[in-house]
């Protein structure tokens, strides 16, 4: 398994997600925690993500 690959896709998955959820237009300010909430509510997504790039790497 290609481990590099399978961390550089999960990192870019979430670095991906908290610039989207940053830029979502939104009615109230954003709070800190909810922008953690978001980037640890894809993490998982991220790490299935790197796990299947790195598998078929």
């Amino acid at each position: 398994m290609n481990w590099p690959a399978g961390l550089f896709a999960a990192g870019l998955w979430v670095l991906l997600s908290a610039v989207w959820a940053t830029l979502q237009p939104s009615l109230y300010p954003v709070s800190t925690a909810r922008l953690a909430g978001r980037v640890f509510r894809d993490l998982a997504p991220a790490l299935l993500l790197g796990l299947l790039v790195a598998r078929l790497a």
